[in-house]
């Protein structure tokens, strides 16, 4: 016997998905927050901000590692704290969970039809515990959700969704480098364009307004000033060397809030990682090139990742935060391919959530293991070399599959509808993953 879906059976099915769906995420938020009970240091970067904040000494000289308009941001959790009372760290958690709450309901929203439909929703609700604590204290995950929302809510309103992007570029500045993806990928090219450029000079003329004009480039001096944390994937010769040989590698923590690596070949290290930004470039504005009469989303979606991906790839530096800006963009992606791609991209996920369970468990809990040569330091390196290998691989994937995509002829919906029929390598893969 054949049985009959109507509207009122879908329409409970998808009461039923929504109720599991918040369900899994308030399980999940609650395993985070229980193991940032169980180490509170992971949370001291609230304090530092705090800390620093309360000095009361001027925008131009406070938080300078960061743009003026995340001055205000991380301002605000702190004012409120002083009005309604508590600790700031307690404020900055509730409102990241709040946010990321926010951008769970986005999510279930605007799920799409067919296969692997509550993969966006399942990616974002494993991410938060597989990275850990970090996922609850660092603001990082404000300029990654907005870089999530803006690639949902592109696929309605090119206005909009470049705006957001744009607001993430004017907190932390690593999000202009997905701008032109955004643009490209709008179903108005121009408004989005013009709304990146307005919005853009309200954030600088926002910033002149309350700092002077140095302040805007301090984050760039900052960032250049650092040398190779021990985190990165080029410093990553060097840990295996400070494994093997303490004596001739060492590990300091310096100005810059961090753990960098000295050594016989940091020095080389650091020039590849320079090169390698700028080999980063280029690949990228091919992407943009050959992406230019491609509005599929198939494209915008990998050309975002691959962008965010081989940033963090090639830096000299690499916080376990900076996945938080890497898991909206993959569950907003997830929501905006056809179902064919949605498969390959939630193989994808699989892979990103594997390297936050490697980074939760080496360079996050066994980082003073890898410094002072104790413990489980074996066990720390080895997950910290398979979690950069695994970036690698994950950067390599995107950028051929961005490529690959940016050469066809087809053209799809900017909202990512439905494109010609799957071909059979694509339904065995959407099979096979679901």
């Amino acid at each position: 016997m054949t049985s009959v879906s109507t509207p009122a059976v879908a329409s409970q099915r998808g009461r039923g998905a929504t109720t599991m769906s918040w369900a899994g995420w308030i399980m999940s938020r609650l395993v985070v927050l229980a193991l940032l009970v169980a180490d509170p240091a992971l949370g001291n970067d609230t304090k530092y901000w705090s800390g620093v904040l309360g000095l009361g000494r001027g925008v131009d000289v406070t938080l300078v590692e960061y743009p003026v308009p995340a001055y205000a941001v991380l301002w605000v959790p702190v004012q409120l704290t002083r009005l309604v009372g508590g600790t700031p760290a307690v404020t900055f958690v509730l409102l990241f969970l709040a946010l990321d709450a926010a951008f769970h309901a986005l999510l279930v929203r605007h799920r799409p039809s067919g296969r692997l439909a509550l993969a966006g929703e399942l990616t974002w609700i494993a991410s938060a515990p597989a990275l850990g604590a970090v996922s609850a204290v660092h603001f990082d995950i404000v300029t990654g959700v907005l870089v999530g929302a803006a690639l949902v809510l592109g696929a309605r309103s090119s206005g909009a969704g470049a705006a957001l992007a744009t607001v993430a570029a004017g907190i932390k500045y690593w999000p202009a480098i997905v701008l032109p993806a955004i643009v490209l990928g709008a179903r108005s090219r121009g408004r989005a364009a013009w709304t990146v450029v307005l919005v853009g000079a309200a954030l600088a003329g926002g910033s002149l307004a309350i700092a002077d004009a140095h302040r805007l480039f301090t984050p760039l001096t900052w960032q250049g000033e650092r040398g190779l944390q021990l985190e990165s994937v080029a410093a990553t010769p060097a840990v295996v060397g400070h494994l093997v040989d303490p004596g001739r590698f060492r590990v300091a923590f310096t100005d810059h809030q961090s753990f960098e690596m000295f050594g016989p070949g940091t020095a080389v290290a650091l020039t590849a990682a320079t090169v390698g930004s700028g080999l980063l470039v280029a690949l990228l504005g091919v992407l943009w090139w050959r992406g230019r009469h491609f509005q599929g989303a198939e494209v915008l979606v990998w050309t975002t990742l691959t962008a965010t991906t081989g940033f963090i790839v090639v830096d000299k530096v690499f916080s376990p935060q900076y996945l938080l800006w890497l898991t909206p963009i993959a569950a907003a992606g997830l929501l905006r391919v056809r179902p064919s791609e949605r498969a390959r991209l939630a193989a994808w996920s699989v892979g990103l959530v594997a390297a936050c369970v490697a980074t939760q468990l080496g360079p996050v809990l066994g980082l003073w293991w890898i410094v002072d040569s104790r413990g489980g330091v074996a066990v720390a390196t080895v997950l910290l070399v398979a979690r950069n290998a695994l970036m690698v691989g994950l950067f390599a994937y995107a950028g051929v599959r961005a490529l690959h995509l940016a050469k066809q002829d087809e053209r799809y919906d900017v909202a990512g509808a439905p494109g010609p029929p799957d071909d059979s390598s694509d339904r065995a893969t959407a099979a096979i993953i679901s």
